[in-house]
């Protein structure tokens, strides 16, 4: 609660004077003010403020039309006396009858937090004598907002594996592989590994059969579904530098085609869906690795790969270089890395929740307040999830039943956000 004292003071209010601090409507806060029975300045305690009210304009009150109570003879007076002046005449009422007093007003924003009061002038002796009565209070105003509460999209098998599985892509990701691009910095990948010259694909071979069963149980999973599919699964076949460049060529190529032959045997998916890629020799990933590294012939290395353009002399000269020094140590750590398929990588498509997004885009046109037009999309739409939304943009557009009932219905739907809504309905409505 905020608290304010009276480092600004006045003895007398003013509407021109600066406001010391502002608060929001219908927030309670604490006000102090000084006793100045003993000040130099006299008797008057000095007031703190104004506090100014956001939201609020000056004249931010509504007086409704007065009536009058008055018996036979007073009314007759001041018909006559209106009508010789060409005056209106206030409503009014016999005195001894019951008055029932009906006023309809548009709601301004001003009065979330608003008092209603009954201020009251009586006639003594006859009519020179008008003295105001103490003013009634008829109680606050009773002002509620029922909010509306986007939801969240039902997510497809695929997309529900792709949180965990950073190998799954949406198609929308997808970009063609190009020899240029060390894999080895792809670290979403799986990769499927390789003895030296060889391509028949074994699955207890370093940690193949865990990455193998992966990515068939991942491919199983998203073909049952019904609202994602796969449409593009990527291979790329890879082979170290070491041997001719033609037989590396061949060797990438088939290891790429046998791993391919394994995921086709174990899922039924079009045959469409696969990229076979045969990359030949790693040189992108060798180049990558010498480039991070520390060995003394970096440099020399980088020289060598960047201005060689023929493969197979490129690897002869690497292989002479300091003696072979540093061929060794390629073979030895990074060679080894290079003899695998490549990378897989899945690509998938997912049906949208349509019912999702027609109800978030109904939350934000009540947010614009164009509550009408969130009536119009939510009204036919097929979703158990629309009732919340769709009773908030009742209730404002005035119909008031329509939306008591779309919370009851989500209420019952388990929406925790309804139920603050109907409860708000109800102590608005006096239910």
């Amino acid at each position: 609660m905020p608290i304010f004292k009276p480092n600004q003071k006045t003895y007398a209010m003013d509407p021109m004077d600066a406001p010391l601090a502002s608060v929001a409507q219908g927030e309670a806060f604490t006000l102090f003010t000084e006793n100045a029975l003993d000040a130099e300045e006299g008797y008057f305690n000095p007031l703190t403020g104004p506090i100014s009210v956001e939201g609020a304009k000056a004249g931010d009150t509504l007086t409704l039309p007065p009536v009058e109570l008055a018996g036979k003879r007073n009314r007759r007076y001041f018909d006559r006396r209106a009508a010789l002046r060409g005056e209106e005449r206030v409503a009014v009422a016999a005195a001894a009858d019951t008055l029932y007093y009906n006023k309809v007003v548009g709601v301004e924003p001003w009065m979330r937090a608003s008092a209603l009061s009954l201020t009251m002038d009586c006639e003594f002796e006859n009519c020179c004598d008008v003295r105001p009565l103490a003013a009634l209070d008829l109680g606050a105003t009773r002002w509620f907002t029922p909010k509306p509460k986007a939801v969240m999209p039902v997510l497809s098998v695929a997309e529900q594996i792709a949180v965990r599985e950073p190998v799954l892509k949406p198609i929308s990701e997808y970009k063609p592989y190009t020899r240029d691009i060390p894999l080895r910095k792809m670290k979403d990948a799986l990769y499927v590994h390789f003895p030296v010259g060889k391509w028949d694909l074994r699955e207890d071979f370093r940690d193949n059969e865990a990455t193998l069963a992966r990515i068939v149980d991942m491919m199983r999973r998203v073909k049952d579904d019904k609202t994602s599919s796969i449409v593009k699964v990527v291979i790329v076949g890879l082979a170290s530098i070491e041997g001719s460049v033609a037989f590396n060529e061949h060797l990438a190529g088939r290891r790429a085609e046998v791993l391919k032959d394994y995921l086709d045997a174990r899922v039924d998916m079009p045959d469409d869906v696969y990229e076979v890629v045969g990359a030949g020799e790693a040189w992108a990933d060798l180049r990558d690795v010498i480039a991070e590294s520390d060995l003394d012939e970096r440099q020399e290395l980088l020289q060598i790969i960047d201005n060689t353009p023929d493969e197979n002399l490129r690897e002869q000269r690497i292989r002479k270089l300091n003696g072979g020094r540093p061929y060794q140590y390629l073979k030895q750590s990074v060679f080894a890395d290079q003899r695998n398929s490549g990378y897989i990588r899945a690509y998938y498509e997912a049906v949208p929740d349509k019912g999702a997004e027609a109800i978030n885009r109904a939350v934000a046109l009540v947010r614009e307040g164009r509550d009408a037009e969130a009536v119009t999309l939510l009204e036919p739409l097929a979703d158990e999830r629309k009732w919340n939304t769709l009773g908030v943009a009742y209730f404002k557009t005035g119909h008031r039943a329509e939306a008591v009932e779309c919370f009851e219905r989500a209420v019952k739907a388990g929406d925790s956000e309804a139920a603050g809504n109907l409860e708000g309905v109800r102590a608005v409505e006096g239910r």
